[in-house]
């Protein structure tokens, strides 16, 4: 569980809740380790995969809306509020996660 915590931010014992929830739910299910049996391993079951299918899908209509707002709004183009959203994502990220994504150079005109 403490590499899942990491991954999403939480304590062990908030990430160990939220998996025997979606466990309890039919959404994940813990497998032995590989290599080592005493580590668990979870992963998505059918409904799991399919609960995260729909959560994609909300997350892309939401996020075309909020991308044609601000188009609207600001009077910039696609690329110009692509930098800057994914500038503040990164700004927002802890000092060295690896999974933090790189800032680029701004758009030109």
């Amino acid at each position: 569980m403490s590499e899942l915590a990491r991954r999403i931010g939480r304590d062990a014992t908030t990430a160990t809740r939220f998996v025997n929830r979606g466990q309890q739910e039919g959404l994940f299910v813990r497998t032995p380790g590989v290599r080592d049996r005493r580590r668990r391993l979870v992963g998505l079951t059918d409904a799991g995969r399919e609960a995260r299918a729909q959560l994609a899908a909300l997350r892309e209509r939401r996020a075309a809306d909020v991308l044609e707002h601000l188009l609207a709004e600001t009077g910039l183009h696609e690329g110009q509020v692509e930098w800057f959203l994914t500038s503040m994502l990164a700004s927002m990220q802890p000092p060295g996660d690896d999974e933090a994504p790189a800032i680029s150079d701004a758009p030109r005109d």
